[in-house]
């Protein structure tokens, strides 16, 4: 473990405390990579330049791309593009792929889906089996409602798409581009491109 930890110090990565730092002999970091103290670096991980992979963080079997911040999050079997930032304390798994510029706040769960370039999710989210487009704002508290007892669906949500706060998208629907979800709303049918729909169930509204 310390010619592991010698070997990536000697080729340009910063690891602020090597005694408290776990990387995998099969983990790859690029020059310019920042591990703070705390961090785990498991399996065929890759770290490219000028990311910092801040304390109390996993990553496991994943890509972590040019520029991303992870702030004391697990991110294990996903990827992340580039320009990303993660966290704190959120949780990424199963194929999930943030693309360049996504970004993720506190306490946000994604699993097996897709995010597109620009998209926001800043609060306690979930978001599963998702497609999401790019520059999407999901507001605090949405929840992708994937499950129904026995099988999962999957949720599409298109390009410029506004969900407030404490939407919950019963799958499997589609959320158009540019289209807008009042806070509180129960999503159950499709959303049609430029709609804005509120309420329980949500309803068109002018």
């Amino acid at each position: 473990m310390k010619d592991v930890i010698h070997y990536w110090k000697s080729n340009g990565v910063m690891i602020e405390d090597p005694a408290t730092t776990f990387i995998s002999g099969d983990a790859v970091l690029e020059p310019g990579v920042i591990i703070c103290p705390m961090v785990v670096i498991k399996g065929k991980s890759i770290v490219k330049s000028g990311s910092t992979i801040d304390s109390f963080s996993n990553v496991i079997n994943s890509i972590i791309g040019p520029d991303c911040t992870i702030l004391s999050s697990t991110i294990i079997d996903s990827s992340l593009n580039g320009n990303n930032t993660v966290g704190p304390y959120s949780y990424l798994r199963n194929h999930t792929v943030l693309k360049n510029g996504a970004k993720l706040g506190s306490l946000c769960e994604i699993n097996d889906s897709v995010l597109g370039e620009g998209t926001k999710c800043k609060h306690f989210s979930y978001l599963g089996h998702a497609q999401v487009g790019r520059n999407v704002n999901i507001g605090a508290g949405t929840i992708t409602c994937n499950f129904d007892g026995r099988n999962k669906f999957k949720t599409k949500i298109g390009d410029h798409a506004f969900l407030g706060a404490n939407s919950l998208l019963v799958a499997p629907e589609k959320i158009g581009d540019r289209a807008f979800t009042g806070a509180g709303s129960v999503i159950t049918k499709d959303v049609c491109a430029n709609e804005k729909v509120y309420g329980v169930p949500a309803k068109t509204r002018i």
